[in-house]
């Protein structure tokens, strides 16, 4: 799921808490996008559960290519040895967010004859 942090009546962040409670939807990836890209509004989203924290504005090609890699599942190998790492290396704070500030300019448009 890919959810803007801004949206009326209610924050991204509060939506994903939302989605965490409910046992039919605790297991969904959810992305955050947003323009805040604080130390403080990025823990806070580590902290109820995002999958990734996107700054805009977005750049849709390198969003692409971040969703996929978000997303890419991991053989049961990474799997257990990304599980002991984050057991041995875990503190009070949670690591780096995935965030994603790169721009790209635009195509230049074909000149016709």
């Amino acid at each position: 799921m890919l959810t803007d942090d801004d949206m009326e009546g209610k924050s991204g962040i509060d939506l994903l808490k939302e989605i965490r409670l409910d046992e039919a939807l605790a297991n969904t990836d959810v992305f955050i996008m947003s323009t805040n890209g604080s130390q403080e509004q990025i823990v806070q989203a580590m902290s109820a559960g995002v999958s990734g924290y996107i700054l805009k504005p977005l750049n849709y090609k390198v969003l692409e290519q971040k969703l996929i890699s978000y997303l890419q599942p991991k053989s049961d190998t990474d799997k257990e040895a990304s599980s002991d790492t984050e057991k041995e290396n875990q503190t009070d704070l949670p690591a780096e967010p995935k965030t994603e500030t790169e721009t790209e300019k635009p195509a230049k448009p074909a000149e016709s004859n």
